[in-house]
């Protein structure tokens, strides 16, 4: 738990607390801040009323709006989540080490045979398969979870003891910013196809936002 003054310094608003980070306005409990990203055909400024009404005890938008609540203004939700995210859970992304598999086909494979050959008790897995260290085993709603609960997961593995995590990176979560601040020490290029065009629409465009990321 944070305060919002400390997620944003200057904000204007030093006694509201922020237990966690929602993007699906239906999840929003007491405590949560809602964060109105850009889905693919979704946009979550369209559900803040739902969210207020869950209970939201903030929202971020970059739209100019007007609620009786807490309004933190950003220029881009999208950019800003892993940010946040990184900040609410005091920056867990830095006290692991990534390797990264992506590729149109064989993530799920190869991420699971690097997390056997590190062993599960100190390498983590992140990906179709779900969440599993040593200490548990859970499903995931998808390969790379969006930031608000990507960080989240991150904690759970260090307080679990891992100081690796071997992650299933889907194009989609490089395109959608979700990976954004993350550094792998090693990335793991599959194969690329054009089954993902639908997001990337040229080959060329699905080529470099996975090279932009790996590669940086």
């Amino acid at each position: 738990m944070k305060k919002l003054s400390e997620l944003y310094p200057g904000c204007g608003y030093s006694d509201i607390d922020i237990f966690d980070i929602k993007i699906n306005s239906k999840e929003v409990r007491p405590g949560d801040i809602f964060v109105c990203t850009m889905g693919v055909s979704a946009d979550r400024h369209d559900f803040i009323e739902e969210a207020i009404l869950n209970g939201a005890s903030a929202i971020v938008v970059s739209k100019d709006v007007l609620y009786d609540i807490p309004t933190i203004k950003v220029k881009n939700t999208n950019i800003e989540l892993p940010l946040l995210a990184a900040r609410l859970y005091d920056h867990p992304e830095k006290k692991l080490r990534f390797i990264a598999t992506t590729g149109t086909n064989g993530k799920t494979t190869v991420a699971s045979m690097i997390q056997t050959l590190l062993g599960n008790d100190r390498c983590g897995y992140l990906g179709t398969n779900g969440m599993i260290c040593s200490k548990f085993e859970e499903a995931i709603l998808n390969t790379t979870p969006d930031s608000d609960r990507l960080y989240k997961y991150f904690q759970r593995f260090v307080d679990s003891g891992c100081q690796f995590l071997s992650m299933e990176t889907s194009s989609e979560a490089f395109y959608r910013n979700r990976l954004d601040h993350l550094e792998f020490e090693i990335g793991i290029v599959t194969n690329i196809t054009e089954d993902h065009l639908n997001i990337h629409k040229t080959i060329d465009n699905y080529v470099s936002c996975k090279k932009s990321y790996l590669l940086k």
